[in-house]
């Protein structure tokens, strides 16, 4: 049984609808008329405590942060209440609503910052802008995920406009002003506009295909169809001139592929794969081996596939079409494989639908084969993230250097590297860890120790 505070991140009739929706579909039941008893609240913890509490009638009701409902639509499971809670400890208790207006405050709740918020903000409007085909919102959602990038690694805590004075000279003029209107309001109107876009909504929920882009998603949206049920409920001739074969899969699959997987389930995965490669190729020194890249290597807590770097330890006993063609066949003959996207096979990249288990959803794997002299560069390249690796490449191509997946190269000498750290250290910057290759990370000069500044 729930209820909503209409305040903040929840001010927004779509936004709460879309929450209420969201929950009634996973069997919960939402108090209606007002009722004097609720057992749990949802509410923005950003927005002041005193306003909260002017919306909660049960002095005994559970006030709970909204991101509760993301986080275990993401975990595709009901995550634990207690991690949501509100950091102040004293009973709620019911405080009459005056004849004013309820504002939103730009305060603090028990001292903690609103920096989260903000960024939190700035990457939903970064992920509803990446959807459209329009370069200018390519551009715009750059902006505002380096805004985002650059308020988490803000070192003031932020609670008014004068706190937030250091980032007008780090993020553009229009980012900055909606930071200023987020302090003021407790929200930004774009994000308003946007959630309650009937052709953003189209778009975020068709792009949820695996398969489908901007392009394609806009596409669909001028033909007609605007959701997923619609493009269910063809026929299978329909569907065929409709959507092409990974387009066709990602539907079929929709359901399943959505939602991340968390670490254990990755790691089941790989357990699972590693067998395979222990039966079909160990029995000598140069037996093949498995790393798992990506953001379980980056130390996510949830996945949106298994993304696994394969290469043979002292020589490449097998081209990587061999190894793929063996590895993927056993898979499917052990009815882990149940189908891949790629539909010609692609050399030394299978991308598939796994299910470890009968109970399990189906998963994406991706399976990548490398020589293991190209090692270090696969290894930067596949474990990203994707900002973090367009900053290092841009780095690397404005000092003299070219930096591929299989390769550094300066003039025409290539740079043979044993480890990631000597990548980094041939470029002369400092090693950074997997965990954190992120939009926000300094790249911090060897001989200096310095970041460097690439805008």
């Amino acid at each position: 049984m729930f209820t909503m505070v209409p305040l903040g991140d929840l001010k927004g009739n779509v936004r709460r609808t879309i929450v209420r929706d969201r929950l009634i579909e996973n069997g919960a039941t939402e108090y209606t008329n007002q009722p004097e008893s609720c057992p749990i609240v949802l509410a923005d913890l950003a927005v002041d405590i005193e306003l909260i509490r002017k919306h909660v009638r049960d002095p005994n009701a559970k006030i709970v942060d909204v991101r509760w409902v993301t986080d275990s639509l993401l975990a595709n499971h009901k995550l634990d209440l207690e991690e949501y809670l509100p950091l102040w400890d004293e009973p709620v208790k019911h405080v009459e609503n005056d004849s004013k207006e309820d504002q939103v405050s730009p305060k603090h709740v028990d001292g903690k910052s609103l920096n989260d918020s903000i960024s939190n903000m700035f990457e939903e409007l970064e992920s509803m802008v990446s959807t459209s085909p329009q370069k200018v919102d390519q551009f715009r959602a750059m902006a505002y995920r380096r805004a985002a990038a650059a308020v988490r690694k803000y070192r003031h805590a932020i609670n008014s406009v004068s706190d937030a004075e250091e980032l007008r000279s780090q993020i553009g003029h229009r980012s900055f002003e909606k930071i200023v209107e987020f302090l003021e309001t407790g929200s930004m109107h774009k994000a308003e506009y946007l959630r309650a876009d009937p052709t953003v909504i189209a778009r975020n929920e068709l792009m949820g295909i695996w398969g489908v882009g901007p392009s394609k998603a806009e596409e669909l949206i001028e033909s007609g169809i605007t959701s997923v049920d619609q493009l269910k409920s063809m026929s299978d001739v329909e569907l065929h001139k409709t959507l092409n074969h990974n387009q066709r899969l990602g539907l079929m699959y929709y359901d399943d592929l959505l939602p991340k997987m968390p670490r254990t389930e990755v790691e089941e995965i790989v357990e699972i794969i590693q067998g395979s490669i222990y039966q079909l190729f160990d029995g000598s020194s140069d037996r093949l081996k498995c790393i798992v890249c990506g953001s379980y290597r980056r130390g996510s807590a949830y996945c949106s596939d298994a993304d696994l770097l394969l290469y043979w330890d002292n020589a490449e006993k097998k081209t990587a079409q061999e190894t793929l063609h063996l590895l993927v066949h056993d898979l499917t003959d052990k009815g882990y494989m149940l189908a891949h996207f790629n539909k010609e096979n692609h050399g030394s990249i299978f991308l598939g639908i796994f299910r470890a288990h009968p109970e399990r959803p189906a998963r994406r794997v991706d399976l990548k084969v490398w020589s293991k002299k190209s090692l270090p560069f696969a290894l930067m390249h596949f474990t990203g993230n994707a900002d973090f690796n367009r900053r290092i490449r841009l780095f690397a191509k404005r000092h003299g250097f070219k930096l591929t997946d299989t390769q550094l190269i300066k003039g025409d000498v290539s740079i043979e590297c044993e480890s990631e750290k000597d990548v980094f250290e041939a470029l002369g910057l400092r090693d950074i860890p997997p965990e954190d290759r992120t939009s926000s990370v300094d790249l911090v000069s060897l001989s200096t120790g310095q970041s460097v500044n690439l805008s």
